[in-house]
């Protein structure tokens, strides 16, 4: 998964990342990563459950219409 997310940084920002580091995560099965390049640092997350992340796009976009901070995805 962490290569997906290399792929993702390259073709978002079309740059290649310098440095990936595994973070600390919560109470899910998610993994989290900071991905950075000169000045940009971004957090990159995967998860293998399909529902849960459908959870999490649904509720990023409820929040965002309600104009709540939410992360970009």
């Amino acid at each position: 998964m962490e290569s997906l997310l290399n792929k993702l940084f390259v073709t978002h920002f079309g740059e290649p990342v310098e440095a990936v580091t595994p973070l600390k995560g919560g109470g899910s099965d998610r993994k989290l990563f900071r991905l950075r390049h000169a000045q940009r640092s971004i957090i990159g997350v995967t998860n293998s459950d399909r529902q849960e992340n459908l959870a999490f796009l649904g509720f990023s976009k409820h929040f965002r219409r309600a104009g709540l901070p939410v992360p970009e995805i």
